[in-house]
């Protein structure tokens, strides 16, 4: 007798239980009568496998969409055992025993998302090569997590257009704000720890970021929760000088003096401003807080652990191998190289060089819960904004829908880039895509496949860069 394993064949739970049922050696009528017969001729570890199986089948049909839990496996593995027992009373202790003490570390793997459609990688090559040509990319980099895993990297086009040089999925391309969710998850390692508390003023960690006042001189306190959420009335850049910025800043501290003093553009917590200075300063709260350079607990606290070798910070003056050149659109649409920037000053909230391998990376370890708990990933997922077109903001994460599924992400833009970072958490799914010009939309090329992995494209819903 063989027992049909759920492979990614299979499309949910019912079509398991139909295999279940069916594929044994035998066309049983239920779930039930199969038990009771393998359980008469079967080997104790298949019969423990049988027992989990059934268990899982019973709690699903009964409570329908509804998850099983660890908890509710125990008792419903006691019902299966005990209907099989009326067949076969020759098991043994161990057998008895044995599958308690597998289903609490069975129940995350139980609980599993349902699997993802299968994907030709040429179907993702087309959209990539059509949505290049459309918008005239030179060079576009994807990578695709499929169940926490890296199933697809490719590239497209020229790393460097006048010396002729491919794409490949090791050219490196400037994150621009994907960097926040990062930083974002660094300030929440942190908080988990208890080393940073984020409603305290953000001035205990970073007292380079003056304390600030209304404008009839009443204390506004700023904390690391506004910040990261973009609501605590810290500035955008004032000009295309700020914008492209070319002076380096050898620290934090010295980057957020350089915009420090301005007053807040509202009360704290009054509403939304996006602001990549105010990122600035969450950077410099984690160096206060972990009591190291901000580097140095990126790489500790994030990279480390998500198994990202290949991010570095955006130095211009450095020779970082694979570095692709940056390009942008002229007024009559013609390519032109990107100007000099320097990112240093805004390295928190935008100022890493990656590839699309990397965050496809990270996004796994993001979603397996690698990072951070996963408790602490739906804190940070809750929208504390939320858009006329029903997107929202949490902290340091933009949040969406595509075609009823929760998507989980951020975009970025700026001299020489744009990026685009999408996760469905509930299907472990997430892509990740970089060019190296500015202003390249790519929201339609990522809900594009990942509809193609869900089976049901939806329209898109743009992140905030």
């Amino acid at each position: 007798m063989r027992v049909q394993p759920y492979s990614r064949g299979l499309t949910s739970p019912q079509a398991f239980e139909g295999t279940f049922a069916i594929r044994c050696g035998e066309e049983y009528e239920s779930v039930e009568q199969g038990v009771k017969s393998f359980s008469r001729s079967s080997h104790p570890f298949l019969l423990l496998l049988t027992v989990l199986l059934a268990a899982f089948l019973l709690r699903r049909r009964s409570l329908g969409s509804r998850a099983a839990t660890p908890a509710s496996l125990v008792w419903d593995t006691m019902l299966a055992m005990a209907e099989i027992n009326t067949t076969r009373r020759r098991i043994s202790a161990a057998t008895v025993l044995l599958p308690f003490l597998l289903v609490a570390s069975a129940g995350a793997q139980l609980t599993s998302p349902p699997a993802s459609i299968a994907v030709e990688p040429r179907m993702i090559d087309n959209l990539a090569h059509e949505s290049s040509r459309r918008q005239d990319i030179p060079g576009i980099t994807l990578a695709v997590v499929d169940h926490g895993q890296v199933v697809y990297s490719h590239a497209f086009g020229r790393s460097d257009v006048e010396n002729d040089v491919a794409a490949t999925s090791a050219s490196e391309i400037r994150t621009a704000s994907i960097a926040k969710p990062m930083t974002a998850l660094a300030a929440m390692v942190l908080a988990s720890t208890g080393k940073l508390d984020l409603d305290a003023p953000v001035q205990q960690y970073c007292p380079a970021f003056p304390f600030k006042t209304s404008p009839d001189g009443k204390p506004w306190v700023v904390t690391t929760r506004e910040l990261l959420s973009h609501r605590a009335g810290v500035r955008w850049y004032h000009d295309d000088v700020e914008l492209r910025n070319v002076k380096h800043y050898a620290t934090l501290s010295e980057a957020v003096r350089h915009f420090g003093d301005d007053p807040l553009l509202f009360a704290p917590g009054e509403k939304m401003q996006y602001s990549s200075y105010g990122f600035v300063v969450i950077g410099c709260a984690i160096e206060g807080a972990s009591r190291s350079t901000f580097i140095e607990y990126m790489q500790q606290a994030v990279f480390g652990p998500a198994g990202m070798a290949a991010t570095f910070p955006d130095d211009p003056a450095k020779i970082i191998p694979h570095r692709s050149r940056g390009y942008e659109k002229a007024k009559e649409g013609t390519l032109e190289n990107a100007p000099l920037f320097d990112p240093s000053d805004r390295l928190p909230g935008g100022g890493w060089l990656s590839t699309s391998e990397d965050l496809a990376r990270f996004a796994a370890a993001v979603m397996a819960g690698k990072v951070v708990a996963l408790p602490v990933l739906e804190e940070m997922w809750k929208p504390l904004t939320v858009q006329d077109d029903g997107s929202g903001y949490g902290l340091g994460w933009a949040v969406a829908q595509l075609a009823g599924h929760r998507v989980i992400g951020h975009n970025g833009g700026q001299a020489g880039s744009s990026t685009c970072l999408k996760m469905v958490p509930a299907r472990q799914l997430a892509i990740a895509i970089m060019t190296n010009v500015e202003g390249a939309a790519l929201d339609d090329l990522a809900n594009s496949i990942l509809g193609l992995y869900l089976g049901a494209p939806g329209p898109a819903v743009n992140s905030p860069h």
